[in-house]
């Protein structure tokens, strides 16, 4: 599996907020959003000491990838040119994104991803407990 470097978003709370309640309020909306290229199923495991998310990406390469992470979220966006899905180069290119709210017992800054076989996995260490 391919290493995919760790980056801290910059948006602001508030816009980070305005999306997540956008989301809440207007599910088909986002739903549809989030459908570019078909379902991009999740699963989140809890496990003792940490949580994984995996999400298949099949459609995508590691280079078209980005994980950032900010104050409890983490964010996924994937973006792949439009001529990968047509025969028209000039069509621009397309992105899905998806938002993951982490309790508050993780550690961020354990955060780590890595790519693999079309399936995206996202490992955060919970805080030991005291």
């Amino acid at each position: 599996m391919n290493p995919i470097t760790i980056i801290d978003w910059n948006d602001s709370l508030d816009e980070i907020r305005d999306r997540w309640d956008s989301a809440i309020r207007k599910p088909a909306e986002v739903s549809m959003a989030l459908d570019t290229y078909g379902d991009l199923p999740v699963e989140i495991d809890e496990r003792d000491d940490k949580f994984v998310i995996e999400m298949a990406m099949p459609k995508f390469r590691r280079e078209e990838i980005e994980v950032s992470r900010r104050e409890g979220f983490v964010r996924v966006r994937a973006t792949r040119p439009r001529s990968a899905v047509t025969d028209d180069v000039s069509a621009g290119s397309e992105t899905v994104e998806r938002t993951f709210r982490l309790p508050k017992t993780v550690d961020m800054g354990s955060l780590v991803s890595r790519f693999g076989d079309g399936v995206l996995t996202i490992d955060v260490l919970k805080f030991a407990p005291r």
